[in-house]
């Protein structure tokens, strides 16, 4: 399995990722003016680490809409341009740098799929850096990979050690309080605790194999990453968390190449 192959997928998913994060944000750019739900003196003094609230210049809504169009623009170009493109690491550079920027400013939205496009950022960053060496490519796979099956195996473990997950109340609060309010499902599962608990264990036994997929036999390895690129898209429709659809799955080419390197 080729890894720069590998690479160009991974960096053209999480460019995509951060393209949809971007659009949505720039869709509601009123929220980041001054007044709005998004802007930064709404949030910064409950939710802003003391080092962004030191760099408050860098928060302000001029800044965050630049910030914003230079992540849109760096993220077409990686689009745009070969893995192996003498630009690409700078291109990577600055949309780590712009991550970082998104991460502190945003740190009021939910989501720990920023932590996974910062860590894909990094290690691809790293990977374009020393492109013609095959072992700084591998070794850019094996930490996504890592980062990936950490993410995943901490989640489900973290909620096997909850009762409300394994007996599925959380599950249909998490419906209730999603994004579009996706009502329908929770009212459907509330009455019939028996389907919620089982549900619930499927989500978090799927997340525990996903995490140990670079271990699992080959011929298995498709059908797994295939429950959890669907997992990601049931979860982007009925709770509008797109982020992690693209995050995560911008790590599968690098579990493939982990999994083809172990066998």
């Amino acid at each position: 399995m080729d890894s720069l192959v590998q690479l160009t997928w991974c960096a053209k998913l999480l460019a995509v990722g951060l393209l949809v994060q971007t659009a949505e944000l720039l869709w509601r750019w009123r929220d980041l003016r001054p007044g709005g739900l998004l802007h930064w003196g709404t949030w910064d003094l409950l939710h802003a680490a003391p080092i962004a609230r030191r760099a408050r210049g860098l928060m302000r809504f001029r800044v965050t809409l630049l910030a914003l169009l230079a992540r849109a623009a760096l993220a077409l170009a990686v689009l745009a341009l070969p893995f192996d493109h003498s630009a690409m690491p700078w291109l990577l550079g600055g949309l780590l740098v712009a991550q970082v920027h998104y991460h502190t400013r945003f740190a009021m939205l939910p989501g720990s799929c920023d932590h996974m496009f910062l860590h894909g950022l990094f290690s691809l960053g790293a990977g374009a850096t020393v492109v013609a060496d095959p072992r700084v490519r591998t070794a850019a796979l094996v930490y996504f990979a890592a980062m990936l099956a950490l993410a995943y195996t901490s989640v489900a473990l973290g909620k096997l050690r909850v009762r409300g997950w394994r007996d599925g109340r959380y599950l249909v609060d998490a419906f209730r309080g999603s994004e579009f309010h996706f009502r329908p499902i929770a009212d459907f599962l509330a009455p019939r605790p028996a389907l919620a608990r089982l549900a619930a264990w499927a989500t978090m036994l799927l997340h525990l194999a996903l995490g140990l997929a670079a271990l699992c036999p080959p011929p298995l390895l498709p059908w797994l990453l295939a429950g959890g690129v669907a997992f990601h898209l049931g979860v982007a429709a009925l709770m509008g968390l797109n982020g992690f659809l693209w995050a995560f799955c911008a790590g599968y080419p690098a579990v493939l190449y982990v999994n083809a390197l172990l066998h």
